[in-house]
């Protein structure tokens, strides 16, 4: 993983495009970033997702659209309850989709933010996936607590903790009034201490209103800045300002632009990583009417820069992008910065993001903008309260008749509008569930009394729910043992599996199928199938429209036999999964290549699919922790499905270095590998064991092993035994493929072997090692945190929330 770059993130809050040297401004306002794009990437129509942070943020750091509006016209934001209702909304918008920094930290960087916005805070929800996080609002503070209170009842809509929030923060230099000077060092010091790769984020407030530029970057006197800010403050954003004030105004915004630009001088001369640097919308100055950053989509309120550049020396690397300026002139949404920085880090072709039209919004959704290379159509008013529109060709500064290119807009709008109001819809509804209550019908054809990875999943996911408040029942077959306590707040419908046909898995699929299908009826409930086969044989009994969670491949399992009937079978349940897939509403699966794979191979659309990998209990974790240590102990536990490496197995328990292999776990290889410990003194089997002893083993190994042949079932699996050895701290050797074998190896808590090395050879490297043994323990421990059952129940409970 280190082969790959660090990456440093940087947003200018109120950076319009015009206003910078490498646009043909006539100022020299953004030196640093002109050289930044004589050598790099600059993409020439970059249009933000709104006019303002909260619209444009929350959509840049998600890559995906809110499905909830403000309700109350442009000062729904600002209205006593409207702020605390953005809060919640933007919360949760974070909350139920895969931020950037969550798509990074997977790629195995470590992250770090640095940001004064209140609106990027981790109050409205932007500290998900980053290790260390910033926002200048807790304790880091001189008044601790109290500035906690004041923002809360500024949030609320307090008046006086309005007024105390703005002379606190002036008096203390926070916000809008914290230069970059003054988190620099702190910034740069986490990056230059971190393990590369690393990605960092810095959110800059110095072009943000009051435009008040750090000494030595003034072009007129401190006076006549705060004047002209005095002004802007005083008569509100929509005054037109004397000539004098208007100049000054952009005087001193200009100066501000020009001291922002003098940190990405700083940050390339002292970090060497790629710079992204963009600002997270523009600000006006009277073009249409308006000062700042108010709810309108002109070109000013939306064009901002996009620069890429710096970083490794590209010509050794081997990488896509080459030295040199390079400029995408087609329109890019800021809602493809998850995908651009994410391009960066995996050298993608990011020049492919240029789109033929991208689209703002305002929050309340009451106007739309779409743009093309050089024209932009606006729709102002939304539905029956539609009141006009606006057509223009090249710069914004005339309107354009052009009946043709007016019904392109006319039509992209429209449609746009539709789909959000079909995603609304489908929000309201989920909504009104018994008051924001939830009913499920959790169906699944195992013995969940026997635990294993997949039932874990299964208990885990519906008591989960349960806790939450949800109305859970989960169908079963009866099990031979008893239910697991986590599941005594859901509802059990236990489905005899003595009848006609039920001792087939056939006959217990359908028998479940048809029970869940009646709960659902008169629960009036949705249904959540546990597998793709299960639902597909759902389907004939008439299920549809149901949340499929997709442990595995199912048809992929044939290629673990050899038998003359395995192509057959695997056509037969290929289209039987198929066909469960299809016809299903929303799909979590377990891992990115399962998405890609039913995305790409079978046709389900890319918002109709959720990744919600498996994890871990900590009550399991916390009753082993602490166990001793055996040295030269080597363990694997798991299924002995055929694709389990057993001459990897046999080449480890052959090593100096190993005392003990222990092989935890039954299946179609039992026998081979029995026969193989009587050869091997230091292999030994034990079947499958209760899982305080296979724990216990677990925990007390030197190293685990998971050694796996190449398989399309391998790839797309999230093994939930990796997730345990992490939280326990157990340094593993893994076959490379499944995404949490390459997490935790990302982490270094993980040794991936690739095809054709020899496994072997580095579990010996690894038993050589103490230090490194060490290193990796905590490493683990540490990229475990975060990926508990819990965490994943409530990601379940957004996805059916936002459903």
């Amino acid at each position: 993983m280190t082969d790959r770059e660090s990456i440093v993130l940087v947003t200018i809050d109120s950076l319009r495009a015009d206003h910078c040297g490498f646009a043909g401004y006539d100022r020299d306002t953004t030196p640093t970033l002109d050289s930044l794009v004589d050598e790099g990437l600059s993409f020439e129509n970059a249009v933000a997702p709104g006019p303002a942070t909260p619209e444009s943020m929350p959509v840049m750091f998600t890559g995906d659209w809110p499905v909830e509006r403000g309700g109350g016209g442009e000062a729904d934001g600002e209205s006593e309850s409207g702020l605390a209702a953005r809060r919640e909304r933007i919360r949760a918008h974070m909350e139920a989709r895969e931020t950037l920094a969550e798509r990074m930290s997977a790629l195995g960087y470590r992250t770090a933010a640095f940001t004064p916005n209140p609106f990027t805070s981790r109050h409205f929800g932007f500290d998900a996936g980053f290790e260390h996080f910033e926002d200048f609002m807790g304790d880091s503070r001189a008044t601790g607590g109290l500035y906690e209170r004041i923002f809360e009842g500024f949030v609320k809509g307090s008046g006086a903790s309005s007024l105390a929030r703005v002379l606190l923060n002036f008096w203390q230099g926070e916000e809008v009034f914290k230069p970059w000077e003054t988190y620099y060092d702190e910034a740069v010091s986490w990056a230059e201490s971190a393990d590369e790769p690393y990605f960092l984020w810095v959110f800059l407030m110095d072009a943000h209103n009051p435009y008040m530029a750090g000494e030595g970057y003034r072009s007129q006197s401190r006076w006549k800045s705060f004047h002209a800010n005095y002004r802007f403050w005083r008569e509100s954003h929509d005054t037109p300002f004397d000539p004098a004030v208007h100049d000054r105004l952009v005087t001193a915004y200009d100066d501000s632009v020009r001291y922002a630009d003098a940190c990405l001088a700083r940050l390339r001369e002292d970090l060497d990583a790629t710079l992204v640097v963009t600002g997270d919308h523009g600000e006006a100055f009277g073009e249409h009417g308006t000062y700042g950053h108010e709810p309108h989509l002109y070109a000013e309120n939306v064009h901002v820069p996009l620069v890429v550049a710096g970083g490794r020396d590209e010509s050794e690397a081997g990488s896509e992008r080459d030295t040199g300026r390079e400029t995408v002139s087609r329109p890019v949404s800021l809602s493809a910065l998850p995908d651009l920085v994410e391009g960066v880090a995996t050298d993608a072709d990011l020049s492919e993001l240029g789109e033929n039209w991208v689209f703002s919004e305002t929050e309340q959704g009451d106007r739309t903008a779409v743009r093309g290379k050089d024209w932009t159509y606006l729709r102002h008013g939304r539905g029956d309260s539609a009141d006009g529109d606006e057509l223009y060709v090249g710069d914004e500064d005339g309107e354009t008749d052009s009946p043709d290119l007016r019904e392109v807009g006319e039509r992209l709008v429209a449609r746009r509008l539709g789909d959000g109001r079909e995603r609304q819809r489908v929000a309201d509804a989920a909504a009104d569930i018994a008051g924001g209550t939830v009913r499920i019908c959790v169906a699944h054809g195992g013995d969940v009394t026997e635990p294993s990875g997949g039932t874990d999943r299964i208990t885990a996911l519906a008591s989960g729910l349960s806790e939450r408040g949800h109305d859970v029942t989960l169908v079963v077959p009866e099990g031979e043992g008893e239910f697991p306590d986590r599941l005594d707040s859901v509802r059990i419908e236990a489905v005899a599996t003595d009848g006609f046909g039920r001792g087939t898995g056939v006959g217990r699929a359908l028998a479940v199928a048809w029970r869940a299908k009646r709960v659902a009826a008169e629960r009036d409930a949705i249904v959540q199938f546990a597998h793709s086969s299960l639902a597909g044989f759902a389907t004939l009994v008439g299920c549809e429209g149901y949340v499929l969670d997709m442990h595995d491949l199912a048809f992929a399992r044939f290629d673990h036999t050899d038998s003359a009937l395995a192509p057959l079978l695997e056509r037969g349940v290929s289209w039987l999964e198929r066909r469960g897939v299809r016809k299903a509403r929303h799909v979590v699966v377990v891992s990115e290549y399962m998405a890609e794979f039913v995305t790409e191979q079978w046709g389900v659309p890319d918002s109709s699919v959720s990744v919600l990998p498996n994890g871990f209990f900590e009550e399991r974790r916390d009753r082993f922790a602490g166990t001793e240590t055996v040295p030269g102990r080597v363990v694997f536990l798991g299924t002995l499905h055929p694709k389990v490496d057993v001459d990897a197995l046999r080449e480890t328990a052959r090593l100096d270095e190993v005392d003990e292999l222990v092989v935890v776990g039954d299946g179609a290889l039992r026998e081979e590998l029995d026969a193989a410990a009587d050869e091997l003194d230091a292999l030994r089997t034990t079947g499958r064991l209760p899982d305080a002893e296979a724990f216990d083993l677990v925990a007390s190994a030197s190293v685990v092993v998971n050694p796996q042949e190449p398989s399309a079932l391998q790839a797309a699996s999230s093994p939930v035994k990796l997730f345990y050895y992490a939280s326990l701290g157990v340094p593993m050797v893994v076959t490379a493929g499944p995404d949490p074998a390459e997490q935790f190896a990302a982490a270094g808590g993980a040794e991936l072997v690739e095809s054709g090395e020899s496994f072997a050879d580095r579990v010996a490297a690894v038993l050589r090692d103490d230090d490194r043994r060490e290193e990796m323990a905590a490493r683990a421990a540490e990229a475990a945190e975060g990926t508990e059952w819990t965490a994943r129940a409530g990601r379940l409970e957004n996805i059916y929330l936002e459903l």
